[in-house]
């Protein structure tokens, strides 16, 4: 049903007027490495067989590579004759090993006899995002033009081969078509402009349309947008083989279809305009190659695309896409509406920031200071080989920092406050307090308690955030996001190895209190407070280095050259006077006292429903996320608006209404 509604949504989106094209027709070169030698290979060789029912056995790499030893490195050339056209066939790939060797098993002797060059580029998208067929394309296309100047490139997909040696893979003078009658669609073409499967044109076709969209993440629609970009774009015509040599045959695989996103991918492609077809890059780096008989292997992993964001305290703060996945969940949202500084804001006018903005800084400094100590480790590693002392070094290497490590940092981090109520610590300190000494039986609990199970209500509440976190993190999903949840509170495990402890007094620094957290609050505080700061948090994180504890030899922890003594001193002193002049002021202790009283006093009637239908106490929310997630400052609005306070019972909408 979901692929019977796609073609009819892509047969209607070729009826649009596409005025907003100019009408420019580009002519492309002819194939120029034509020899005109008399011993030129036939056009049409005497040794095809035509059409040949897909061979579905399934053999191994190694005797695949025994039986077509005619190829080099991923290379054949015919001997007999010279060959009419050079070929680049380009198959993206992930996971579909059975795919993969079917398609050389049954492609390689069919194009063999066709008797052109060619060499076979297989593109691997290393596993960690979303697979991107487009990405693959144009990181195989770049490659194998460095690598040879070929006259010609197939496109290839994995799950569709060609079933008749008639349906030549070289190039003519447009693009063409090669799978028109797929197996898949009982052997018909879904609708007119499918252009899906197996297609070729000569390189400077695909350099002038850009090459493939970047931006079509999971499976479906970037064989229609690159279609557009040949049409519609360029005026380009398509051709496509006689009917009776264009069978194709399909291995037959389970799609990821990604449903949620396919209305997305759907808006983007009716959405782009010329200019973004002409500017998008393809974001990619070659990871590693390798040159088998039959082919060249090209692994590609994609960067990451980041995020840039502005912020008055640290400038220009750049995030990776999945901090921003979380950021724009309803979850961390919330922390818009949650004042920084609780009651001083009725002290203080401009102390109006929100955890919001707090956790994002926090973040930053996170990622800062793991790059910084990550930087040191490798200078003491290689100071320590370079003097011969194996020992240290083998010590030293086991506190390495890997790329999931930094990026667990940064999300605890980023997540650290997630936890907080209204009116931030007024909630989890004064409100609870308040509650426990009217109702003995009060679970007394701290706001990072609420952090470590909000990480795992908005995983579980978010799929497009599940899909992220197991896309980054792969079998350690479960591992690294325990790992956060410890890095916010910070528990060290027994289990953990001890070497790594340095990591646990990032965010949370239960050793000498001296974390980002703090750094950030300290700096954003007084922005917002009006008052100064002599504390140099960019100084004090380019000092800092990772050291085994004097204390604990086998546990590491982070150090700072002495000569920061003064600047540390000066980082208490700025948290003394914020906490005499700000925190502690006497006018914002009656404020948040007087909100405690409110809450206390509205807590019996001031219901919520869980999930369950169930009414639940604002006491008591801390235990149920999806009540929680409607706590905010906006409470006391709800509150003061309410008429019959002893009959309120806040909808499952929110408390503001």
């Amino acid at each position: 049903m979901l692929l019977s509604t796609f073609f009819i949504l892509n047969s209607l989106l070729y009826l649009k007027d596409d005025t907003r094209f100019p009408k420019v027709m580009k002519r492309y070169a002819v194939i120029d490495s034509y020899d005109e030698d008399k011993t030129l290979c036939p056009l049409h060789p005497e040794n095809l067989h035509g059409y040949e029912s897909l061979n579905r056995t399934v053999y191994t790499l190694e005797a695949l590579q025994t039986t077509y030893n005619y190829m080099d490195q991923g290379h054949y050339r015919p001997v007999a004759c010279i060959p009419r056209q050079k070929v680049a066939i380009i198959i993206p790939y992930r996971d579909r090993e059975k795919g993969l060797l079917t398609l050389l098993n049954n492609v390689v002797p069919r194009i063999h006899r066709q008797n052109f060059e060619f060499g076979i580029y297989v593109v691997e998208q290393i596993a960690g995002e979303l697979f991107n067929k487009g990405v693959c394309f144009n990181a195989g296309f770049k490659y194998a033009m460095a690598k040879d100047r070929y006259d010609c490139v197939v496109l290839h997909d994995v799950d569709i081969i060609a079933e008749d040696d008639r349906n030549f893979f070289t190039c003519g003078y447009y693009p063409k078509h090669l799978a028109v009658n797929v197996e898949q669609f009982n052997y018909t073409m879904p609708y007119a402009d499918f252009f899906g499967g197996i297609s070729n044109m000569p390189p400077n076709v695909f350099v002038q349309v850009n090459g493939f969209s970047n931006q079509y993440e999971g499976w479906g629609l970037e064989d229609d947008d690159f279609y557009r970009r040949l049409t519609v774009v360029h005026r380009l015509k398509i051709e496509r083989p006689l009917s009776k040599v264009s069978a194709c045959a399909t291995v037959y695989h389970t799609k990821s279809h990604h449903k949620d996103r396919l209305l997305d991918r759907y808006l983007l492609l009716t959405t782009l305009t010329q200019e973004e077809y002409r500017n998008k890059d393809s974001r990619f780096k070659i990871h590693n190659l390798m040159d088998t008989r039959l082919l060249y292997e090209v692994a590609i992993k994609r960067y990451h695309r980041t995020h840039i964001l502005n912020d008055p305290i640290h400038g220009t703060i750049e995030l990776d896409s999945l901090l921003i996945s979380i950021i724009d969940t309803p979850q961390f949202q919330r922390l818009r509406n949650i004042k920084q500084l609780g009651g001083c804001y009725f002290v203080y006018p401009s102390a109006s920031h929100n955890r919001f903005e707090h956790s994002i800084g926090t973040c930053f400094l996170a990622s800062k200071l793991a790059r910084q100590l990550q930087k040191r480790l490798e200078k003491d590693i290689k100071k320590l080989e370079k003097d011969g002392n194996d020992e240290k070094k083998t010590k030293l290497e086991k506190a390495e920092m890997s790329k999931n490590d930094k990026l667990c940092i940064e999300i605890a981090a980023l997540c650290h406050d997630i936890g907080h109520g209204p009116y931030s610590h007024l909630f989890d300190r004064l409100f609870n307090k308040a509650m426990k000494k009217k109702d003995p039986s009060t679970v007394e609990w701290k706001h990072e308690d609420v952090s470590r199970m909000m990480i795992d209500y908005m995983i579980k509440e978010n799929d497009d955030l599940k899909e992220a976190f197991q896309m980054r993190f792969g079998a350690d999903t479960e591992r690294s996001t325990e790992f956060i949840k410890d890095l916010i509170d910070g528990t060290q495990k027994e289990t953990e190895d001890k070497a790594k402890y340095y990591m646990y007094e990032i965010v949370a620094n239960k050793r000498n209190e001296i974390d980002v957290d703090k750094m950030d609050y300290f700096a954003r505080d007084c922005h917002g407070l009006g008052m100064k700061s002599n504390f140099d948090h960019l100084r004090f994180i380019s000092q800092c280095r990772v050291m085994f504890s004097s204390d604990t030899p086998d546990e590491t922890t982070i150090a700072v050259r002495d000569k920061e003594k003064y600047n540390l001193y000066e980082l208490f002193h700025t948290r003394i006077g914020l906490f005499r002049r700000a925190y502690y002021h006497k006018v914002t202790k009656a404020v948040e006292l007087m909100f405690t009283d409110a809450l206390v006093k509205s807590n019996d009637h001031f219901l919520f429903q869980n999930n369950k239908g169930e009414d639940v106490k604002m006491s008591e929310a801390w235990e149920h996320p999806e009540v929680y997630v409607k706590l905010t400052d906006n409470v006391f609005d709800g509150i003061l608006m309410e008429k019959n306070p002893e009959k309120r019972y806040a909808k499952s909408t929110g408390v503001d209404q």
